[in-house]
């Protein structure tokens, strides 16, 4: 998939999301919402076309580690089942609401 359909770029480019992730909690449920699932850009040839996004676990916490700008993916590999943390492949509903919000859907 080209960089036009990109979960990471379209992550990177929110300055919303990425100043919430200073927070850790919301982070590790970034890190969560990105493991496991498969992400779909909300436009029509997207939709029909059926591409999705998605990513390895290890790719998620680099991800979000790097939009922290602290650490790397081993600061949220496999925390989910810690501290009460928010499950890998668990969505919670802002999670859920920011992604909409700069145009991506879970794959149902």
């Amino acid at each position: 998939m080209g960089q036009k359909f990109n979960l990471e770029m379209d992550l990177y480019r929110s300055i919303s999301i990425c100043n919430k992730c200073n927070d850790f909690e919301y982070a590790q449920a970034l890190y969560a919402a990105l493991c496991n699932n498969d992400w779909i850009k909300k436009d029509v040839m997207q939709l029909l076309k059926n591409q999705v996004w998605y990513c390895s676990w290890r790719y998620a916490g680099s991800i979000v580690s790097k939009m922290r700008d602290i650490g790397d993916y081993m600061d949220f590999y496999c925390t989910g089942s810690v501290d009460g943390c928010v499950n890998e492949g668990e969505i919670t509903d802002e999670i859920r609401k920011d992604l909409s919000e700069i145009g991506w859907v879970e794959k149902k």
